[in-house]
């Protein structure tokens, strides 16, 4: 309120003016330093920084940049720190920016944490980006247990499409210095995720290339078969995303289920990422209606989809196989087969054409579901997750086998050979997925 000298309370509106410098003093006590290109916000237990601006060269070059940064000073000696910012050129055709975000927080016993994002793009005349991002994030405990993770692409846009890789990482280290790491590296060119050096030593240490051919179909006549394929093709043919989604009839972008890093369950409620989504038992009876209404099908003319191994981490060879094929109504059908015990169970399954969730199961074993999805079967690389039943689940990849060529190259398949791999089968019970 004005004082009895008509001036105000310098607590509630303090003025300085110093060169090219503002600064104010709020009601609450926090201070607002002001200068051309932004302003530092100054409280009792932290301080936020906001600045922004552009500037227009002689020769017609535009550049710009924002940004706020800010820190808080907690109960119990804790800090937090974050901020984020952006800045760009362009003289009209070429153009490139930054982007990027961060935060953290150190507790009063030794704990950290903390996360950054950015993404950096360039284009040139000719409507090409080059594009790089990445994310990390890693915690520290007082004790020295630590954990991390991180997630990047590289590579560039062209008419709508994206040639480059990316990849992801996590690790775990205990307060001894055990680590466990979970990393992972693949191409994507055209939409398609093409795999990296895993998938290579899962198909290099792979020999049962004359399964799922016709010579094949004879030793288990129990196996499925198709009537006929809907193109010229064999069971080991794979699908692109563009022929796969056409011939089902899905429209729109292609969703990919990361069940690899994206989905956790904890306390019997399942997350993407940090959003819950279902309780556990609703979400595995989900998964297995879909797959029941594979049960039945009409139209004989099937498409392939590939032949896969389960793999889990760090897993150099697969012996357990699942061939699969779809059909125009969302079907999916198929033969299980574990080299180890020779077994092969026919799979059946479908596709939800609206969210292009899959799930197959095998024929004999009520409880086990396979959950993945449409578009990550056109891929190299296939994350799953295995419902065992209602309580219990694995992530599990399926890795492409592409037969080789005569010579050796992943394409049109070499001549069948009566090989003593097939041997007679054993008597048929349950499937499992170890």
């Amino acid at each position: 309120m004005p004082g009895s000298g008509g001036g105000q309370s310098a607590r509630s509106n303090s003025f300085n003016q110093n060169n090219d410098r503002t600064t104010t003093t709020t009601p609450g006590g926090a201070t607002v330093i002001r200068g051309d290109n932004g302003a530092v916000i100054k409280g009792d237990n932290g301080a936020a920084v906001i600045g922004g601006g552009s500037y227009t060269t002689k020769g017609g070059t535009t550049i710009g940049g924002a940004g706020a940064a800010g820190y808080y000073n907690g109960p119990n000696g804790a800090t937090h720190v974050g901020g984020g910012g952006a800045a760009g050129i362009t003289n009209g055709t070429e153009s490139a920016g930054v982007a990027g975000r961060f935060s953290g927080t150190a507790g009063p016993n030794g704990g950290r944490s903390g996360s950054a994002s950015g993404i950096a793009a360039a284009t040139n005349g000719n409507g090409v980006t080059r594009v790089a991002g990445g994310t990390a994030a890693g915690a520290r405990g007082p004790g020295g247990a630590a954990i991390g993770g991180a997630a990047g692409f590289n590579g560039q846009m062209q008419n709508g499409r994206f040639t480059g890789t990316a990849g992801s990482g996590s690790a775990i280290r205990g307060p001894a210095g055990n680590t466990w790491t979970n990393r992972n590296q693949a191409a994507v060119v055209n939409g398609q995720i093409v795999a990296g050096q895993h998938w290579n030593t899962v198909n290099g240490n792979f020999t049962h290339w004359n399964y799922f051919g016709a010579g094949w179909r004879g030793y288990y006549p129990n196996a499925w078969w198709p009537g006929q394929w809907a193109v010229a093709a064999t069971a080991w043919t794979a699908a692109t995303w563009a022929v796969a989604g056409s011939y089902v009839g899905v429209t729109g972008d292609p969703n990919y289920y990361d069940y690899n890093n994206g989905v956790s369950y904890q306390d019997g409620t399942v997350y993407y990422g940090d959003q819950p989504v279902a309780a556990a038992d609703q979400y595995y009876r989900e998964a297995l209606d879909l797959a029941l209404r594979g049960e039945q099908s009409t139209g004989d003319d099937w498409l392939p989809l590939g032949v896969f191994g389960f793999v889990s981490q760090g897993q150099q060879e697969a012996d357990k196989l699942v061939q699969l094929a779809i059909n125009k109504q969302g079907i999916l059908r198929g033969n299980y087969q574990d080299t180890v015990s020779n077994q092969v169970t026919p799979v059946f399954g479908a596709v939800d054409k609206q969210t292009q969730k899959a799930a197959f199961m095998m024929t004999g074993n009520d409880s086990l579901v396979v959950e993945t999805g449409l578009y990550n079967l056109t891929n190299d690389e296939v994350p799953v997750l295995v419902h065992y039943d209602a309580e219990n689940q694995a992530n599990r990849t399926l890795m492409r086998l592409k037969q080789p060529t005569q010579d050796g190259a992943a394409g049109t398949p070499a001549p069948q050979q009566q090989s003593s791999q097939q041997v007679s089968p054993q008597q048929p019970g349950p499937a499992v997925i170890d």
